[in-house]
């Protein structure tokens, strides 16, 4: 089949094949009289199964596809007045995540023109699909979030443009996300990796915002397989629920320790302790860990407890270590005593240990009354809900510091599951 072509025309999901060069076709849809009623490709689709990429059969909810490049693109040939929808199907049965923003290319520079034009409105969402068999025209799809709208830039550049949720969408199992636009053929298609039935499309010819995300299957060009070989250059940006990642390492691969005391690269850790000096926080020092309990299993309720553990820091009756949680575990890392910070707010002292040990587990070794920590954010006014991320690190203040009295650990991502 290496000299095999797909035809450039997909109607209801039919690709014809042609011998040679490609050979399109046209069929009749129910559509008005004038509206364009035929998926095409900007160029003839080569099917070269043995030089493409396989997509895999089982994938992770969260795993990339496509190779970041785009060979084509799929649309209705007009600029402007349509509207296309491609989706993507991610994850698999027995799987759960959390979805936090979706990502897209727009058109394909392969093709000028391809593209929905910058400042234009696109929509996008996320469906889930009732029976799991990855064919969202059997069962029941669901809209899940969305649509939701976005101003259109970086089109026909094969720059992902990321693509917000108002809130962390929770899904199990098998999921669809999708992003429909106007374009000549704004589906950006990375034609070195097979569908592997993964990919989809619909189409309205009838203007721009046209079709109905709660019923994509009844489209006049409804959902359909989508052009095979290709994927779409279309992400889920998501973490699994009950992820927990150690972050703010203090080895100075983010950036310098404040006192020159940058910590060996393994275990994760924070800052040295004392500059020049046998390291306390070393080995397992300032290392944030998942000691009891699990938020991993997708059947925990959300207040499931969960402790973290710091260790190597110099036991003493005179110092304070408080665990702090913070709301934006993703800014930059900052100065912070002998240490770094990497936690922002609103910060919220969850737990404060007096005096303070060598090694510290919260809740149990804290002042605090002892709860969970999901308890312990309520009563600070912060309610956890299915998919909210956090960071915690352990600040720690003693008064033997090198350049400063205070130090803190690495610290961790926790994404909290229902």
């Amino acid at each position: 089949m290496s000299n095999s072509y797909l035809a450039v025309i997909v109607l209801f999901g039919a690709a014809s094949i042609a011998s040679g060069a490609a050979q399109p076709h046209t069929s009749q849809s129910p559509a008005t009289a004038g509206q364009r009623t035929t998926l095409q490709a900007a160029k003839a689709i080569p099917i070269s199964g043995s030089a493409s990429r396989q997509s895999p059969l089982l994938i992770g909810p969260c795993d990339v596809i496509d190779d970041g490049s785009s060979e084509n693109g799929l649309g209705l040939s007009a600029p402007t007045g349509t509207d296309v929808l491609w989706m993507q199907r991610q994850g698999d049965i027995g799987q759960s995540t959390v979805v936090l923003s979706i990502s897209t290319v727009w058109g394909t520079p392969a093709f000028a023109g391809s593209g929905p034009a910058d400042g234009s409105t696109a929509r996008y969402g996320i469906w889930t699909d009732s029976d799991n068999d990855g064919d969202p025209t059997t069962g029941v799809l669901t809209l899940v979030a969305g649509p939701f709208s976005a101003i259109v830039s970086g089109s026909e550049s094969d720059n992902f443009q990321v693509l917000p949720l108002s809130t962390p969408v929770v899904v199990s199992d098998t999921y669809f996300i999708g992003v429909s636009s106007e374009g000549a053929f704004p589906a950006p298609l990375d034609q070195s990796v097979v569908s592997g039935g993964r990919s989809w499309i619909a189409a309205n010819g009838s203007g721009a915002g046209t079709i109905d995300y709660s019923n994509p299957s009844g489209e006049p060009i409804p959902l359909s397989p989508a052009f095979s070989p290709g994927v779409f250059l279309l992400r889920a940006d998501c973490l699994a629920k009950g992820t927990v990642v150690e972050i703010c390492a203090g080895d100075g691969s983010l950036v310098p320790c404040p006192c020159n005391n940058d910590a060996p690269a393994f275990p994760v850790q924070g800052c040295l302790w004392m500059t020049n000096n046998p390291p306390v926080l070393s080995t397992t020092g300032g290392h944030l860990e998942q000691v009891s309990g699990t938020i991993a299993s997708i059947g925990a309720p959300i207040g499931t407890q969960l402790k973290l553990n710091c260790s190597g820091h110099r036991a003493s009756a005179a110092a304070v270590s408080v665990l702090m949680q913070g709301q934006d575990p993703t800014a930059a890392q900052f100065a912070y005593g002998n240490g770094l910070r990497c936690i922002q707010g609103p910060l919220k002292r969850l737990y404060i240990v007096t005096p303070t040990p060598a090694s510290v587990t919260t809740p149990d070794d804290s002042t605090t009354p002892t709860t969970k920590m999901s308890d312990r954010a309520a009563a600070l006014g912060d309610v956890y809900f299915p998919g909210v991320i956090r960071g915690y690190q352990f600040l720690y203040r003693d008064p033997l510091g090198a350049c400063g009295t205070y130090n803190a650990s690495n610290g961790v991502l926790v994404v909290w599951a229902p």
